[in-house]
């Protein structure tokens, strides 16, 4: 299991203890929990994101700048 270290908002932390306290929970056991809970909800990332990528990240907003006119669809 890893450690690691973050920085908590003094409401935040006030209600982990009030939830560590009401369940009879250590703090690190409902902070735990509830990263599992939050993280489990994400859905995984497509391995096809960014197949094809021109490595241009500004292409759409280039699009005016080069066609002002809209083309006309025949």
């Amino acid at each position: 299991m890893a450690t690691t270290m973050v920085t908590i908002s003094d409401e935040v932390m006030e209600r982990l203890w009030r939830i560590a306290d009401e369940r009879g929970l250590a703090i690190d056991n409902v902070i735990q929990e509830m990263l599992d809970e939050a993280t489990r909800e994400l859905p995984p990332i497509p391995t096809s994101l960014g197949f094809g990528a021109s490595g241009y990240s500004d292409t759409a907003s280039d699009a005016g700048d080069l066609r002002s006119v809209p083309r006309s669809w025949r």
